[in-house]
C-alpha cells in the first residue's frame, strides 16, 4: 500500500468488500495465503449464492480468476465491448499466490 501511495496510484479496493464497486480502476483480488491449486484452503460457499468466503480460509488463483472473470462481464454487460475493453487496459488488477501450496503438501498427516 505504501508503494502505490507513493507512486500517486489509487488503492485497489479488495474484490470482497461488501461495498458498491465500479471497477473501473481495478481491484485487488489477492489473499494472503492464496495457493496455485484449487485445493489450497479452498474457500467456502456459505450462503449458497456462488460467493465463496475466505474467513478463515484463502482464495485459490482459480477463485481469483473466476471473480476477475465476473469483473470483465459485468463491465462488458455495463459498458459495452469497447468501452470495456479501454476500462481493462488502462486499470490494474491484482492477483496473489503464495507458498501454501507447498507447505500444504509438507505438514500433511
Amino acid at each position: 500500500m505504501a508503494a502505490a501511495q507513493f507512486a500517486k496510484l489509487l488503492i485497489l479496493p479488495p474484490y470482497l468488500q461488501p461495498i458498491a464497486h465500479h471497477f473501473t480502476d481495478g481491484a485487488n483480488f489477492a489473499s494472503a495465503g492464496g495457493g496455485v491449486l484449487a485445493q489450497t484452503h479452498p474457500g467456502r460457499d456459505k450462503w449458497g449464492n456462488g460467493i465463496k468466503l475466505v474467513s478463515p480460509m484463502k482464495i485459490s488463483l482459480p477463485t481469483q480468476l473466476s471473480y476477475f472473470k465476473a469483473v470483465v462481464k459485468s463491465l462488458r454487460q455495463k459498458l459495452g465491448d469497447v468501452e470495456a475493453k479501454k476500462v481493462l487496459m488502462r486499470a490494474v488488477y491484482l492477483f496473489s499466490i503464495g507458498g501454501n501450496d507447498y507447505f500444504s503438501f509438507t505438514h500433511r498427516t
